[in-house]
């Protein structure tokens, strides 16, 4: 984990502290005790309010509201609540007619505050409506601790007189008889969960009530049988709960005091057994929290803060915490993105942690830029986290990110902020757009950016004063919004529309270059570095393979349902993945093989009897929460939630590493496996190699024949001469002379026994008597004399 920030004793004194973060995240509150002032930061840690309260008095609870409108705060010993109003930087007093609060808590669906007092009266606060209702008699003693479900404005609250009620946001009781509920024990740390009920077919969820019972029981209420609890107790060699919160379906974690995390699941059938019991601190166990966002657990103990995952209930050792031991830690928080874990000691010290980071990244050729911190991008080259990289501050938390071969651009909303990012010393920021709707997505060249803004793209200069400072908008026609992906590509600008219209726009010639009509609409297209082939997924589901210099759209089987995004490898541009959550795709692409062109979903590749290739296509898993964001050579560069990258090779290039990769050393099966890998990415000059060091007849046979299938003659010749085969190597002397591909498809589709497909590849080809000659050597005079008809009239008899 990353420290974000930290907040001192210069701030809160040397006491202890209590913070509270504004729903959403913007903000965070916090003071120490005996200290007037209340503080304001930012995400950063930077202070943006100082709030002098009316006396010193310990500050016992801090709490916004749903809408992070207001802040109420609650003081040892006041008369009143305080409410700061953050719009109109305003304090104001809340008077009450009892003069003795003990406890507050806002509706988490509503406008209510309500205030419970010593006497176990309760005052509702309306904060749009401003009015104030008091309900006498509710509790007989102190209001000690409550809650608001999280859906339906109902609350609960615990009182000294060892009783809960259920009530309305009027105050009313929705219990049947008005009755309390009774308890053996004083609660306190009151919850509201939504359970999934014993039937897994139902998706309705129990509303349940939980108690901590004097500090070493958990009593669970369902709203439906409120008088009819089930009491959880727990070993004693745990010590007393701590704390504890429900994460998932209906599953519990406990804090306890003496180290122990505890885990059990709600459903009756499971309740009587641990899923975990783990003694992660030393000696102590002091505050716990879950975030379901970030799917991990914080625990602070006497020797720090351990990070547990909540898939597999273990510890991720590498994102502990260490703290210092004299500081015991009092509080902890974790947004609800996930992102930032907070916690305070008795020290006087507030410490914020990046525990999650949004998967943020652009990349342009091999150039990869990727969200370090809330508010910094770094850019570096490949895979290279060592070298030499830029870091570029933002003006603010990015949405989405573009990279440029000199510019990065990052936005949110309507507004992009475009930097410079050639070189550390020269980063700066060099414009910013405001635009007349939301972005959608963004894409940069060396001189200019192209923005996708409801259905339309805007095409300008990325730095001000640059060129002649013009946008041009796409379509032309004003009314026409109907394009759905762009992007810009070497001096090109790319463009589909929901009518299956694809377009090449030419910055330099200033107009449109090159159209192609597909048969549906276009919802993606990923274009490669040069722009010379886009990957298309059309509205019905299906990819497709377009090459603009043939205008030739192949069809991609067995791609993914469901695909994030495709990565093209910056090194072998025939090579493509296609990912989703959980794999990555490999597809080769080959431009010229027999019949046309081809793509091929690539992942175990065995050699039959005959020497032919199958390869039977297999994906890549990918590691839990990483995301493929760049291709160079194989290996997949990964993002991770922690912000940091990682690296992991595809299965259909785990034993290759360039020319160099493989080693006389290696085991002759390793050697096999390699040389098969090759074949499959039709890396030849590799395959040869490798297959002198195996020297194995059948594998030059193979060898030959895929050399053979992607019209290689001249590899395919090396080959056979290896084999050796000198018949088959006078024959492709003799087919080396043909320049027409398909006159050479059909000649191969021949040798192949494929001689249906090698008589219709002759009869495209610039040669069709061929086919006439193959049937006269196979004397099927029949199919002859009816080619002969119109090819060759003057050879019938």
């Amino acid at each position: 984990m990353k420290k974000l920030f930290t907040l001192g004793p210069q701030f809160h004194g040397h006491g202890s502290v209590i913070f509270a973060w504004q729903p959403g995240g913007s903000l965070v509150a916090s003071i120490g005790e005996g200290q007037r002032n209340l503080f304001l930061f930012d995400r950063r840690g930077v202070q943006v309010e100082e709030v002098a309260l009316k006396s010193t008095a310990k500050v016992i609870q801090l709490e916004w509201d749903k809408d992070g409108e207001l802040l109420a705060i609650l003081q040892q010993g006041e008369g009143t609540v305080m409410l700061w109003r953050h719009a109109e930087k305003k304090l104001e007093v809340l008077e009450m007619n009892t003069k003795d609060p003990t406890f507050l808590a806002w509706s988490k669906s509503g406008p209510q505050l309500m205030i419970g007092t010593a006497r176990g009266n309760m005052m509702i606060y309306n904060k749009r409506t401003m009015k104030k209702q008091t309900i006498m008699g509710k509790h007989t003693k102190k209001v000690s601790c409550g809650a608001w479900h999280s859906a339906e404005n109902i609350f609960a609250a615990g009182s000294e007189d060892k009783t809960i009620t259920l009530s309305g946001e009027d105050g009313d009781s929705v219990m049947k008889g008005d009755d309390p509920l009774r308890l053996k024990n004083e609660p306190s740390m009151v919850q509201f969960a939504g359970v999934r009920g014993d039937n897994p077919n139902e998706s309705y969820r129990e509303k349940i009530v939980s108690i901590v019972l004097g500090d070493v029981s958990l009593l669970l209420c369902n709203m439906r049988e409120p008088h009819k609890p089930t009491e959880l107790s727990f070993q004693v060699k745990y010590g007393t709960i701590k704390s504890y919160c429900w994460f998932g379906d209906g599953f519990l974690v406990i804090g306890f005091s003496l180290g122990y995390v505890v885990i059990i699941s709600s459903q009756m059938r499971e309740m009587s057994e641990e899923l975990s019991s783990v003694k992660y601190h030393q000696s102590s166990l002091d505050c716990l929290c879950c975030s379901k966002a970030a799917g991990k657990i914080a625990s602070a103990g006497d020797d720090g803060i351990r990070i547990i995952s909540i898939k597999d209930f273990k510890e991720i050792k590498g994102e502990r915490i260490q703290i210092r031991p004299e500081a015991r830690v009092t509080q902890m928080h974790w947004s609800e993105d996930g992102e930032l874990l907070s916690f305070c000691t008795e020290a006087g010290w507030v410490y914020c942690y990046l525990a999650k980071l949004t998967a943020l990244s652009a990349t342009c050729n091999s150039r990869l830029a990727y969200l370090t911190s809330l508010r910094e991008m770094t850019v570096i080259e490949g895979a290279n986290e060592q070298g030499n990289k830029v870091v570029v501050p933002t003006d603010v938390e990015p949405a989405f990110v573009a990279l440029g071969p000199s510019h990065l651009a990052t936005g949110m909303n309507n507004r992009i902020w475009f930097y410079s990012c050639a070189q550390q010393s020269g980063s700066r920021l060099v414009n910013e757009v405001e635009y007349i709707g939301s972005v959608e997505t963004v894409s940069l060249n060396a001189t200019h950016a192209c923005v996708l803004i409801e259905g339309r793209v805007y095409l300008h200069p990325i730095e001000r004063n640059s060129g002649d400072g013009k946008t041009s908008i796409f379509p032309r026609n004003e009314d026409d919004r109907t394009i759905t992906c762009a992007s810009i590509v070497g001096n090109f600008l790319i463009y589909a529309q929901s009518n299956g219209r694809l377009q090449y726009y030419s910055l330099i010639d200033g107009k449109e270059v090159n159209e192609y009509n597909h048969d549906s609409g276009i919802r993606k297209c990923f274009p490669n570095q040069e722009g010379t082939r886009a990957v298309l997924i059309d509205t019905s589901g299906s990819a497709w393979l377009y090459n603009p210099v043939n205008d030739d759209c192949v069809s991609i089987q067995d791609f993914p349902t469901v695909c994030d995004r495709v990565l093209w490898d910056t090194v072998d541009s025939s090579i493509f993945v296609a990912t989703d959550q959980a794999n990555l795709y490999t597809f080769i692409y080959t431009q010229v093989e027999v019949g046309g062109s081809g793509v091929r979903c690539l992942g175990n590749v065995e050699l039959s009897s005959d020497g032919e290739i199958r390869i039977e296509p297999a994906a890549t898993p990918l590691a839990h929460g990483q995301l493929g964001v760049l291709l160079v050579d194989g290996t997949v560069v990964c993002q991770q939630a922690s912000g940091t990258l990682s690296q992991q090779r595809l299965r259909t290039h785990e034993l290759l590493s360039g020319i160099g990769g493989i080693q006389s050393s290696d085991s002759a099966e390793r050697q096999r496996v390699s040389f098969r890998q090759a074949l499959g990415l039709n890396r030849f000059a590799l395959a040869f190699k490798i297959g002198l060091q195996l020297n194995q007849k059948e594998l030059w046979i193979a060898m030959g024949r895929r050399c053979l299938e992607c019209l290689d003659i001249g590899w395919a010749k090396k080959a056979y001469r290896q084999a050796p085969s000198p018949g088959m190597v006078l024959y492709l002397e003799k087919l080396q002379t043909f320049e027409d591909k398909q006159l050479l498809s059909g000649h191969v589709a021949g040798l192949f026994g494929r001689f249906s497909k090698a008589r219709e590849y002759f009869l495209q080809s610039c040669c069709p008597e061929a086919a006439l000659e193959m049937h006269c050597d196979f004397q099927q005079w029949e199919q002859a004399l009816a080619l002969a008809q119109t090819l060759a009239p003057h050879q019938l008899p």
